[in-house]
């Protein structure tokens, strides 16, 4: 039954379409479909890393010579496919995404997984933060390569489809009227639930090193038009300062991802000068915290509010509208952008303050500052102690000059030992194991790695032979192979 929705500046409308939720709205532009499901990254473990990367890849067009501008993407927790051109192409396009997830062309799996294994796994600083927030598990998988690329069969890629690319578990919008002869027919199934968060142990706010001339700031606040108010003006409060004011940084933007129905993990983030790190993180901090204390200016929040009903009345952003009502639909949550001018202009100094306030205690702070952490108000990621196991000891070779340390396999756990420090992975946390001819890498779900390579151990290859027989091989990825069924080969 088709309803209209109140509150944009165009009416959007809900219908189905193959018992699916389509949302809809006529713009004035070129003719799109996305459909959408509540499945991403984060639903995934760090040994099945890239199973609904590849499955995107598989359910596209295997071909670019199409009539239609296509493309999919998958974040945290949603995959969406996109179709672009006239009525007739999304008709067809949108069919054949259809048709391939209820069977997908598993004959293109070996060329598919080559082609995952190269594109680029460069993370941001958004997910570093994530990383330093989650470990080795749900968003934390953000700051991880996709792993489990290399191990996938028929049967894995298969049922995860079925599980997940479902009829309940999608969300289609359309930028005009559903065409004759649209259709979306998907294998049934359910709604997956919100991905159980988990933080890795250690108090908050915090400081973590970057990896690089950046700075960011990373917290959790549950999704309202007066958190986005707020940080929104700081970023432009930081951006006057350190750009405008004093030319030291750059590339500065904020960004949000919904965690579940009611929190948002937000960010800010920005490049900077060499040799500035201190001063950078001392001013970000002093003005978020002015934020969360005092909230913006009444200047700033005038400014805050023409922008805002400039928003609120551009066309432009009818694209937000039907993105924001798909997420909230895929995650059981209140959309944000209905009334949104009118939510805005409503906002006082105060207001804007107490809904930054949360960001303080949940705080992450990346830099490569010198300052220390403790002067700053923040703490640091604790260290990685435990006790030590019993097992089969191996030493360290005489030539490397380290006769403190040992490596220790035990019935259920693997220990780096040097002199009173000792790192412990239990197979029970662990996240994955890398091989290769040469090393062993244990990753455990709270971001801990143990890295032994063979030759620097007396009797490395026993070792090795211990801890293969005690890691489960659904624990393990060999990146000696790119992955079953996919034959090196040359071009004549």
């Amino acid at each position: 039954m088709a309803e209209t929705i109140d509150g944009y500046a165009v009416p959007i409308h809900r219908t189905e379409v193959d018992g699916i939720p389509c949302f809809w709205a006529d713009l004035p532009e070129e003719f799109e479909a996305r459909l959408s499901f509540r499945v991403g990254a984060y639903d995934e473990t760090l040994a099945t890393r890239g199973a609904t990367h590849l499955i995107e890849h598989l359910a596209i067009s295997d071909t670019s010579f199409v009539p239609w501008d296509y493309s999919a993407w998958v974040s945290g927790l949603f995959t969406t496919f996109s179709i672009v051109g006239t009525t007739d192409d999304v008709v067809d396009g949108l069919a054949g995404v259809a048709a391939r997830l209820r069977e997908l062309p598993l004959g293109r799996l070996p060329v598919t997984r080559r082609a995952l294994l190269t594109e680029s796994s460069r993370t941001s600083s958004a997910s570093r933060c994530l990383r330093a927030r989650y470990g080795a598990r749900g968003p934390g998988l953000a700051g991880y390569p996709e792993y489990g690329v290399r191990r996938f069969s028929d049967g894995h890629v298969v049922s995860w489809t079925q599980e997940r690319f479902t009829n309940g578990n999608a969300v289609l919008v359309l930028t005009g009227p559903p065409p004759p002869g649209l259709t979306c027919v998907l294998e049934a199934g359910e709604r997956l639930p919100p991905v159980p968060l988990e933080p890795r142990p250690g108090d908050l706010p915090r400081l973590v090193d970057a990896r690089d001339e950046t700075w960011a700031v990373s917290y959790l606040a549950p999704p309202s038009v007066a958190e986005s108010a707020g940080s929104d003006l700081f970023r432009l409060r930081v951006v006057d300062a350190l750009h405008y004011r004093l030319g030291i940084s750059d590339g500065i933007s904020r960004s949000a991802e919904s965690l579940t129905p009611t929190l948002d993990h937000r960010y800010v983030r920005g490049d900077l000068a060499e040799g500035y790190d201190d001063g950078v993180v001392e001013l970000v901090l002093g003005e978020l915290r002015a934020f969360a204390d005092e909230g913006p200016t009444g200047h700033e929040l005038a400014m805050g509010r023409a922008w805002a009903d400039r928003y609120a009345r551009s066309l432009d952003h009818g694209r937000d509208w039907l993105d924001d009502l798909a997420g909230t639909e895929l995650l059981g949550a209140e959309p944000l952008l209905a009334d949104w001018g009118e939510a805005y202009r409503a906002l006082d100094e105060a207001d804007v303050a107490e809904a930054m306030a949360p960001a303080l205690a949940t705080l992450i702070v990346e830099s490569n500052t010198h300052i220390d952490a403790e002067d700053l108000g923040l703490g640091t990621t604790p260290g990685w102690a435990d006790d030590p196991i019993d097992g089969t000891a191996f030493r360290l070779m005489p030539f490397l000059g380290r006769s403190g340390e040992r490596f220790v396999v035990g019935d259920d756990a693997v220990s780096w030992v040097d002199g009173d420090d000792v790192w412990t992975i239990r197979v029970e946390d662990l996240a994955v194991m890398l091989k290769d001819d040469a090393s062993r890498e244990l990753i455990d779900v709270h971001s801990g790695e143990i890295r032994f390579e063979a030759e620097d151990w007396s009797d490395g290859r026993r070792a090795f032979a211990l801890i293969d027989t005690l890691i489960p091989e659904e624990l393990t990825v060999d990146l000696d192979v790119d992955g079953p069924e996919v034959p090196h080969f040359f071009l004549d």
